[in-house]
């Protein structure tokens, strides 16, 4: 799962059309001094979830979709928590979810064409485990709501403006800016 402040994207380029959700591409701020790009926050198996539910407004007519993220951070270190705090001041978030396996799909939550940055801190809760084999663990929610469903992140532009869909590549450049080449 990778995680950015949306002050720091510039833009999205979104294919929406009868056959497609996907955006194809997306530029960073260039007038930040010191850019964090998208943050990787790295979890085992079954620690992580994501859920989505779309609805339409009855009295408005308006069609939302509500995206939740749940993390779970076993015995977390010192590091981890001052992370998690970082996470916690932040207050409008796009998130990227990769799902589990290999050449899975990248899914983005909190940002579609009328807006992006709509994720945000919900909670953070914690304690010790019941047993003594059960971990101690916090548990880290985000939610959001946008007016689209999760759009998936198809590719990435290459430095000669052409789209790239190697997952290795994608990643660099989500966490660095590095555009392949």
């Amino acid at each position: 799962m990778f995680v950015a402040d949306a002050a720091e994207i510039a833009s999205f380029n979104f294919n929406n059309d009868a056959t497609n959700h996907d955006i194809i591409d997306f530029v960073f701020d260039s007038g930040f001094q010191n850019p964090v790009y998208f943050k990787e926050i790295s979890f085992k198996k079954s620690e992580a979830r994501y859920e989505v539910s779309q609805s339409r407004d009855e009295g408005t007519g308006v069609d939302t979709a509500q995206m939740s993220v749940f993390v779970n951070i076993p015995a977390p270190s010192s590091a981890q928590l001052a992370a998690l705090e970082s996470l916690r001041n932040t207050c409008e978030l796009v998130v990227i979810v990769q799902e589990f396996g290999t050449n899975t799909l990248f899914r983005v939550l909190g940002a579609d064409q009328s807006e992006f940055g709509t994720m945000e801190f919900m909670s953070l809760s914690g304690g010790s485990g019941a047993a003594r084999t059960d971990a101690n663990t916090y548990e880290l929610q985000l939610m959001g709501e946008q007016t689209e469903a999760p759009y998936i992140l198809e590719s990435i532009f290459n430095s000669s403006q052409t789209p790239s869909t190697d997952q290795a590549a994608m990643v660099t450049f989500i966490t660095s800016d590095q555009r392949p080449s």
